[in-house]
């Protein structure tokens, strides 16, 4: 069982029998709550878990296609309340409690004592719960497709400037040296600069540091087929913030310039909120100030 007190997983027993759960439901279809980043950490977790039971996920509408093509198995109904286990976020257990009677495995992506990065610090928490082996060379990188060979010259930098979750730490300070430094790499290597959100940022404010010459891509791909972009080799850097651009970036091997979200209060640090995500390789085109340039390991 999981270590007594542990802030990071939280396990809410209803079963009066301890047995072997048939089925294992991962509930994360908050959009409120849970953003496309978030659904990333999961991912590694049910990959493991699948493979020694029945796993289903329900995810948010935009990411169902992302974890469809990955193999996992999607419920869209109030039916993944049926499973023997659910596994959700700590913020949705108000969603699940009246609607199950399974055993709840809350997680909370927060805490502080975690002792892996996030996605891996899920995976094994959860393999301990579910005594389960974790394989020596098991990859904790979220599922991306695979791109055995790159049909194009990479020949586009993008720039992700929009965050959802925690928009509240970005200032426009911050978006303004992401953004200058976006266009700067892209001047220098005479690529494209394309400009990268979602649906909801298609109206957004356009960086004035970028200017009238790029490619706006707002609102243009889901989530699944941008992870496909990424794959491409047309990609040859992204400039963004630690959000769901970054880990798919990440797990697609695509370098990136990654300017982390301000701290918050309770949990502010001596470092500087702009330190980056990881040591790597440094970018040939130079990092910008408060960024971190390269290609980093597992996402967190």
């Amino acid at each position: 069982m999981l270590p007594e007190g542990s802030k990071f997983i939280k396990v809410i027993k209803r079963q009066s029998k301890p047995a072997r759960p048939e089925k294992v439901g991962f509930y994360l279809d908050n959009p409120l709550f849970i953003h496309l980043g978030d659904q990333l950490f999961f991912e590694p977790a049910l990959r493991l878990i699948s493979k020694d039971f029945d796993t289903y996920v329900r995810p948010t509408l935009d990411m169902t296609e992302y974890f469809m093509k990955s193999g996992i198995k999607i419920m869209t109904d109030e039916k993944i309340f049926d499973c023997d286990v659910i596994v959700t976020r700590v913020e949705l257990l108000p969603d699940v409690l009246p609607k199950t009677k399974a055993d709840i495995i809350s997680v909370n992506t927060l805490s502080a004592n975690m002792q892996h990065r996030v996605s891996q610090a899920i995976a094994y928490n959860l393999a301990q719960f579910f005594e389960i082996e974790i394989p020596e060379k098991f990859d904790f990188a979220p599922w991306h497709f695979s791109a055995t060979k790159r049909w194009v010259d990479a020949d586009k930098i993008l720039l992700a400037p929009y965050v959802d979750s925690g928009w509240f730490r970005i200032w426009s300070l911050d978006v303004d040296q992401l953004s200058i430094h976006a266009k700067k790499c892209a001047e220098q290597s005479g690529f494209s600069l394309c400009l990268v959100g979602g649906k909801g940022d298609v109206d957004s404010r356009i960086p004035a540091a970028i200017g009238t010459h790029f490619e706006d891509w707002r609102g243009r791909f889901s989530p699944c087929q941008f992870a496909q972009i990424l794959n491409s080799g047309q990609i040859a850097r992204v400039f963004t913030f630690d959000t769901f651009v970054f880990h798919a970036a990440v797990a697609s091997g695509v370098p990136v310039t990654v300017k982390t979200r301000r701290s918050m209060p309770k949990r502010t640090q001596a470092a500087p909120a702009s330190l980056a995500h990881n040591s790597a390789q440094k970018s040939t085109s130079g990092a910008a100030p408060g960024c971190h340039s390269g290609r980093s390991e597992a996402p967190t």
